[in-house]
């Protein structure tokens, strides 16, 4: 997870501070007492392998993260998982996410597919011959990046 810095307003008199906001720094913005807030074009990266079976819930083994938070993954239906966040990380015309199979080989009847519903939600999908199918996520690669 990314440090979290709060930002402090300070009353008239300099007596009393209260929290206006956090400040999420990545990693390598922090040089000694100076943090580089000039920004970057380089996305914020979740990327995991996802094994899932029977009517549980995904479970990721975590790769990289750099979004500041790790999703809950939950079963919704026969070949049906979601991947929510408490913050709203997921942004529109912002997020980008794709699936890759790595389990043990290619098989062309087995489709995935991972899609961003809102600013908190990535479902996906698993088939088995065009029907939605359980048991088929084996050491699964998902990518989520968030663009600035």
């Amino acid at each position: 997870m990314l440090p979290k810095y709060p930002i402090k307003a300070q009353n008239a008199t300099n007596t009393e501070s209260t929290d206006v906001a956090v400040f999420i720094v990545p990693d390598g913005a922090i040089s000694g007492n100076e943090v580089d807030i000039s920004g970057s074009s380089d996305p914020l990266v979740y990327r995991a392998l996802l094994t899932q079976s029977d009517v549980e819930a995904p479970t990721a083994t975590v790769l990289q993260n750099t979004l500041g938070e790790n999703p809950t993954f939950s079963y919704e239906n026969t070949g049906v998982y979601a991947a929510t966040f408490l913050s709203p990380l997921l942004l529109e015309d912002k997020t980008s996410s794709w699936m890759g199979v790595a389990g043990d080989g290619i098989d062309i009847t087995k489709l995935y597919n991972v899609y961003r519903d809102g600013n908190t939600a990535l479902f996906i999908r698993s088939y088995n011959g065009g029907t939605p199918a359980d048991n088929l996520l084996t050491d699964s690669y998902v990518e989520i990046l968030v663009y600035p």
